[in-house]
């Protein structure tokens, strides 16, 4: 089940015409029903097809792409694993990405698999989120720190 959950994963994350059938409100349940026991039949466990028609079944097919990801999450946290966001302005060199890992991976005691993402608005640095947690080493976050302590004034008005 649990490859099938990946396969359906990655399924609504490339086929966007998937995804916006599954949330349509004007295609019917039986016919979501039919396309996926022709998608998937034979191809997933029978068990995992079962579950997707219930899901569609019971009107939650706007959230099945949703479903599948959060079996994927569940199942790498029952199994040790944590899957990091590192984002940065610029491409990361390999010895920094695999030092970052080994960092989280030594914080949290799990087996860590990162996915890199760019963003130049954070200017310079990284941030790396993992869970509910974020470390954020940038510079647009440090200067944001340093304008905020230009806000205040430590100093009385008159003197």
């Amino acid at each position: 089940m649990a490859m099938d959950m990946r396969t359906l994963k990655q399924v609504t994350d490339t086929l966007p015409e998937f995804r916006i059938a599954m949330k349509s409100p004007v295609i019917k349940p039986h016919l979501k029903v039919k396309v996926v026991k022709e998608a998937f039949q034979g191809a997933f466990h029978s068990m995992s097809v079962s579950f997707l028609e219930l899901i569609i079944r019971k009107g939650r097919s706007t959230i099945i792409d949703n479903v599948a990801d959060q079996y994927i999450q569940m199942l790498d946290a029952q199994e040790g694993r944590l899957k990091i966001e590192i984002t940065s302005a610029v491409p990361l060199q390999g010895d920094l990405t695999t030092a970052i890992i080994n960092k989280v991976a030594a914080y949290t005691g799990k087996e860590v698999s990162s996915v890199e993402k760019l963003n130049p608005q954070i200017i310079g640095g990284f941030t790396v989120r993992f869970g509910d947690k974020v470390m954020d080493q940038s510079i647009r976050k440090k200067l944001n720190l340093i304008s905020k302590e230009f806000d205040k004034n430590i100093y009385k008005k008159g003197f």
